[in-house]
């Protein structure tokens, strides 16, 4: 399953990268539970942390869920 961040917020100074971590999950077995963070790149410089801010999606949505705090569940095979 592919899982997409979008930010939702409005941040000032203006974000001008985002990046997921780690960039690929491998879950194996249903206690499995991987933290994805979305970070971003500021205009300042600064990297902030904007994984509650992110609206994160997945393609599949029967394979696995994402928690507000960036927690990746696997709910199935995928």
């Amino acid at each position: 399953a592919i899982l997409t961040a979008t930010p939702t917020f409005a941040a000032s100074p203006k974000v001008t990268a985002v990046e997921a971590s780690p960039k690929v999950l491998q879950m194996r077995g249903q206690d499995d539970a991987p933290q994805l963070l979305i970070s971003g790149q500021r205009a300042d410089g600064r990297t902030v942390d904007l994984t509650a801010a992110a609206k994160i999606t997945v393609s599949d949505p029967s394979v696995a869920r994402v928690a507000a705090d960036g927690r990746v569940f696997p709910l199935g095979n995928g």
